[in-house]
């Protein structure tokens, strides 16, 4: 016959959750040379706190361009710049689900202030980037660079066939033609 449950007979038991912080590797890359990696571009981090905040509580770090240190939630998670190679390393997240957003674009390159990159820590310390927000499942986030196109045109605007442009420096030397 089964034993009758007895509740003076449970011996309470510490249960340690194993959750393991992660090192999250972000690039910024170039959208027409995704080799090409993109310094200087400044990021926000932002936790969400297990959903309880949808656009996340600032995250701060320590640490210098391209390579920063978890600082905890709630601090100034601004100021977070690429290196010279357009990577960004952020060591010691804790598990939760973050959103990364441009809050200064490299020179040459359009800011997208509305954009926001999400990426998930699980509690083993794996990421999983989500790509429906834009940044790769390894997460390469792609940056278009400014572009300018002149087309020479008649009073009407009509284009005029032929026609010789020149770009010049600021002092006055020229720099291309077409």
């Amino acid at each position: 016959s089964a034993d009758a449950y007895d509740p003076a007979k449970v011996v309470p038991q510490a249960v340690s959750e194993q959750r393991s912080a992660a090192t999250v590797r972000i690039r910024k890359a170039d959208a027409l040379d995704p080799s090409a990696g993109i310094a200087g571009t400044v990021f926000t981090l932002c936790r969400t706190m297990d959903g309880t905040a949808p656009e996340g509580v600032p995250v701060g770090f320590s640490g210098s361009p391209g390579a920063y240190t978890y600082a905890g939630a709630g601090t100034d998670g601004t100021g977070l710049a690429t290196g010279g190679d357009g990577r960004l390393v952020l060591d010691g997240l804790p598990w939760d689900d973050y959103c990364l957003y441009e809050k200064c674009a490299a020179d040459g390159y359009l800011l997208d202030a509305e954009k926001r990159y999400r990426f998930t820590v699980n509690p083993d310390g794996t990421v999983a980037f989500d790509s429906a927000s834009g940044i790769s499942a390894v997460g390469t986030v792609l940056n278009d660079p400014t572009r300018v196109e002149i087309l020479k045109t008649d009073e009407k605007g009509v284009p005029l066939a032929g026609a010789r442009l020149a770009l010049e420096d600021a002092r006055g030397k020229t720099v291309e033609t077409w």
